[in-house]
């Protein structure tokens, strides 16, 4: 038994497959001296010895500068493995890994199994007939690792001198989300089989018993991609990674990719533009129809076809989070486009509804501090529940005055110094630091720091912003239309994606299309940064203990003191003489028109 006779594993029983892959294994190790020998993998050329390691010239342009030639056996025969399609190689090299139905149907189209099932002989896949393949799925299916990578392995494994030229978006999406699969998966080979059967450099991986190779390719410049064609009698796979985050122009410049027998489209999905987004709504043939070639294809893949990857739990938590109807949900659980008025963070539409009656949620008093000098407002955004109860702005061009200027307002208006929550970026970094060392220790929050729920979102900063969408979809804030220079703000504040993940639309960006720092905005979103989004989806039932009745009143003014006591009548609908707001207001120790002392240790 040689490694050259494995072949079809698919029709053997599981037994007799165990035990070829145990003798395959033994053999493999006696001949990896006489195959070092017999492929040597000189480059041929002055030319040609450049490494495939070379840097790139910019940082975002990952290539080799020349394809390295492997020299043929002296008898002038290739010696590829012997497997009818991409999932076989699979289910071989990775016998205990259960793929998804969508993974092992994907994989076996692409190979030529029209129906996704093992069916006759596969279709004859070629450069007049070939595959035409856009795939899109949900955040975390796993179609880089089990898609693009073992395409691209089998193909360079099965067949003799092919290419597969692999981009993306920029080299560090390619670098780190696509080529790291790719390698890990070639060297988990390479040990099975006992030998070096792939050559593995950065964005280069090379199979010198095929002379096949796979190439990354990754630049933002349409002039610098050049064309790219098949080996003479042999074939080439054009494979895409993340298409949607990939410019228009760069698809034309794709265009001098010639000859190319399979050509491969993978990526979440993102707004209703591009051409990623063109050639997926507008493919004439899509799952569960049979493939046909020459023909653009098209499936998508939702998360609830991935319960491993995403759980049903996390299914449901996001739905709580998010709405079903949120562009977050439609886009990263169900794998839909969003619509190009989406771009818009919180859409004016969903600003408009009959606000919610004012509730405190058992929540303190909490303000969002952002900082700014010179013609930028600075903005102290001061909440209680889920009602904005003040709002100071400040446009000051010292530093030295503003510290000042804040610690006389936190003190006027009651707040604790942990439950003030200010943009620690930039020029806000020198203003807290003065406000720590006068005894203010407010909370930093930096919108460039990682965000918890670092597969959707690209930093804090855009994390929080969503919190605040999830409160305006839900109808649980009451907003101040009054403010209309905040509420501009709110409508106007636009997200991108960058690698895969959402961001926040730079503000250079946004003053090029007209629209000013969103001040009023920011300062509300840090408001609520540290207030967990459950307190306002599921409030805990209050606790109206005296104690904790008491600490639930201090710092609010005889205004709020009569709007509370009014919603608990209402409640109740059986109004108490004794409960006023005079009545508790009279009871504590007036101080700045608030209250601060003891209460009736009544229950109310």
């Amino acid at each position: 038994m040689t490694l050259d006779s494995l072949a079809r594993p698919r029709k053997k029983s599981d037994d007799a497959f165990a035990r070829q892959v145990k003798r395959a294994k033994l053999a493999a190790a006696q001949k990896t001296q006489a195959r070092a020998e017999s492929f040597p993998h000189a480059p041929t050329s002055q030319s040609e010895s450049q490494s495939p390691a070379a840097t790139p010239t910019t940082s975002d342009y990952a290539t080799t500068p020349t394809t390295p030639i492997v020299n043929p056996p002296p008898s002038g025969q290739f010696k590829p493995l012997e497997f009818d399609n991409a999932y076989e190689f699979h289910k071989f090299f990775w016998p205990d890994f259960e793929l998804y139905d969508w993974q092992k149907e994907t994989l076996l189209q692409i190979s030529g199994f029209p129906s996704g099932a093992v069916e006759g002989d596969p279709l004859p896949v070629s450069a007049e007939d070939p595959v035409i393949f856009s795939l899109v799925a949900a955040n975390g299916s796993g179609k880089s690792k089990q898609i693009v990578a073992v395409i691209a392995l089998f193909l360079c494994a099965c067949k003799v001198r092919y290419k597969s030229i692999i981009t993306s978006a920029s080299f560090t999406q390619l670098k780190h989300n696509t080529f790291i699969p790719i390698a890990d998966a070639a060297r988990e080979i390479n040990h099975f089989l006992g030998y070096e059967f792939f050559e593995s450099v950065e964005c280069f991986i090379s199979c010198p018993q095929t002379g096949s190779i796979i190439r990354g390719f990754a630049t933002d410049q349409p002039g610098r991609a050049e064309g790219e064609h098949p080996n003479p009698g042999s074939g080439m796979a054009v494979l895409i990674d993340e298409a949607k985050s990939i410019d228009d122009a760069m698809f034309t410049a794709f265009s001098r990719f010639t000859g190319y027998s399979i050509w491969l489209e993978v990526s979440s999905p993102g707004p209703c533009e591009g051409h990623f987004y063109r050639r997926v709504i507008t493919a004439k043939q899509r799952w569960p129809d049979k493939l046909a070639l020459g023909r653009v294809y098209t499936r998508r893949v939702t998360a609830f076809e991935c319960p491993r990857s995403v759980t049903r739990s996390h299914i449901e938590q996001f739905k709580l989070e998010h709405l079903e109807t949120s562009i977050l949900y439609r886009s990263s659980i169900l794998a839909e486009f969003t619509s190009i008025d989406d771009l818009a963070i919180i859409k004016q539409e969903e600003s408009i509804y009959v606000d919610p009656p004012h509730t405190f949620l058992s929540l303190p008093v909490v303000a969002g501090l952002d900082i700014a000098l010179g013609g930028d407002e600075t903005v102290l955004s001061i909440w209680h529940g889920n009602k904005r109860r003040k709002q100071y702005t400040w446009r000051i061009k010292e530093a030295g005055q503003l510290h000042i200027i804040l610690i006389e307002t936190f003190m006027r208006e009651g707040l604790l110094a942990e439950n003030i929550n200010g943009d620690g970026g930039g020029i806000g970094k020198p203003v807290i630091q003065r406000l720590h060392e006068n005894g203010w220790p407010i909370n930093i929050v930096r919108n460039d720091a990682a965000a918890f729920n670092k597969k959707e979102y690209l930093n804090r900063g855009i994390e929080l912003w969503f919190k605040i969408k999830r409160l305006v979809e839900g109808h649980i804030l009451i907003l101040p239309r009054e403010d209309e220079l905040l509420m501009n703000q709110l409508v106007t504040r636009r997200y991108l994606y960058s690698n895969g993940k959402l961001k926040v639309e730079p503000k250079p960006d946004a003053k090029a299309r007209g629209v000013p720092s969103p001040d009023r905005a920011d300062a509300m979103v840090l408001a609520f940064a540290k207030l967990p989004l459950d307190a306002f989806i599921n409030p805990p039932p209050e606790d109206l203990t005296p104690a904790k009745a008491e600490d639930r009143l201090k710092g609010l003014t005889i205004e709020e003191l009569q709007e509370l006591v009014s919603a608990k009548r209402a409640q109740r609908q059986a109004p108490r003489p004794e409960m006023t707001a005079s009545f508790l207001y009279a009871r504590g120790e007036q101080k700045s028109g608030r209250f601060t002392g003891m209460i009736s240790r009544r229950r109310f």
